[in-house]
């Protein structure tokens, strides 16, 4: 006898719980990294969608040694896939400011099913882009995508923070009709941007 599949939660429609989900949420696996973080701890991160607006966007991170070998196992070859999320909870934003249209993530751990499903093209292949207008409606801290003319770029330099000298790397960006300053921290994510080529369009995904 086949068993009946689990009923699909729209990401849209998430909120934080205190008990893992009953229904499965599916979404197409759009980025996944590991982020190191302060006295030798890290975390992975992995964002899933599953239509065209930031409520869409689901991030999911995971902490402990056991979740992120599980996530290795498990998570990280369907990348750019559609996958099934099953025994999932969702939590609060907590200590993070990587979530995007509201401030919910999932809490990815070994408990955390994860299961292929075909292809589908009403998964999108990218975050959604805003606009001025979009943006005024996210909560004030979480990770945004924006089509950008780059005007002037700074760096890296080194920058006291709590944690010691840490590089960063400063652009002044067009968006629209506004101008933003944005800053780029860390090894990997500062000497990336020190190529980058004034009056050149990309995208850029950060957090404010």
């Amino acid at each position: 006898m086949v068993s009946k599949p689990k009923y699909t939660q729209e990401i849209c429609k998430l909120c934080q719980s205190s008990t893992r989900l009953k229904e499965q949420v599916a979404g197409r696996l759009l980025h996944y990294w590991k982020e190191d973080l302060k006295g030798g701890k890290s975390k992975i991160c992995a964002v899933f969608l599953d239509g065209e607006t930031f409520q869409n966007v689901l991030t999911a991170e995971a902490w402990s040694d056991v979740d992120q070998a599980h996530a290795e196992k498990h998570l990280k070859p369907h990348l750019g896939q559609v996958v099934a999320l099953e025994n999932g909870k969702i939590a609060s934003k907590g200590k993070t400011t990587v979530f995007h249209g509201k401030q919910i993530k999932m809490s990815y751990d070994k408990s955390t099913v994860v299961k292929k499903l075909n292809n589908n093209e009403k998964y999108g292949n990218a975050l959604p882009l805003l606009k001025i207008a979009e943006c005024s409606k996210l909560p004030s801290l979480c990770a945004v995508s924006l089509v950008v003319c780059i005007q002037e770029v700074s760096g890296p330099h080194n920058r006291a923070t709590e944690g010691g000298d840490k590089p960063v790397s400063n652009l002044k960006v067009a968006f629209e009709d506004r101008q933003i300053d944005t800053a780029f921290w860390g090894g990997g994510q500062s000497l990336r941007m020190r190529w980058a080529n004034p009056k050149q369009a990309m995208c850029i995904a950060s957090s404010g």
